[in-house]
């Protein structure tokens, strides 16, 4: 057995996991027809599979989308990007509810602060900055709470807030959704 067809996509930060499944879908379709048939005609070019480099991925479950906030912005940044659609989604906690975060960028200012701690607020970005480790940070733009997707700001409404790895009800969810 070997490889019959190998597609490289370039990955580029705003790129969710979604947006590259899309590509490499694209890609599979443009090249797939003309290597089958030649498969079926016999003439196939495989290449060699090097099993040092194959690599296994188990089946996702829901909660393997938590967010580990202690993490650099640039881990949580490709967790969240990772953890897109079609999948669930990554997540953390506001109080007792789960909260999906679904669109972030890095932030290339130096903060410290507490991981999942939101830092500040820009209403005219509609954006919380949200603490992660080694004094970096996260601004997220989008975010899902009970179903219903929308600016960060209108759920992240206070710098007060923190967002935690459990659900706890030491804080409530302040958002405009009930």
């Amino acid at each position: 057995w070997g490889v019959l067809l190998q597609i490289r996509i370039p990955n580029h930060p705003s790129d969710g996991i979604g947006s590259i499944l899309s590509q490499i879908e694209s890609s599979l379709v443009q090249e797939l027809p003309e290597k089958w048939l030649s498969v079926l005609e016999g003439h196939a070019v495989l290449s060699e599979q090097r099993e040092t480099d194959a690599t296994y991925c188990g089946r996702r479950a829901d909660d393997d989308g938590l967010i580990d906030w202690t993490k650099h912005a640039v881990q949580v940044h490709d967790f969240v990007r990772a953890q897109g659609i079609p999948y669930p989604g990554a997540f953390s906690y506001l109080s007792s509810e789960r909260l999906r975060i679904l669109k972030a960028q890095i932030s290339p200012v130096t903060f410290f602060g507490t991981p999942g701690q939101i830092l500040s607020l820009n209403q005219e970005r509609g954006t919380a900055l949200v603490a992660c480790g080694d004094g970096s940070a996260l601004e997220v733009f989008e975010v899902r709470l009970k179903d219903h997707a929308t600016s960060a700001i209108n759920v992240l409404t206070s710098t007060t807030l923190r967002l935690q790895p459990s659900p706890s009800s030491a804080q409530p969810a302040s958002s405009n959704f009930s």
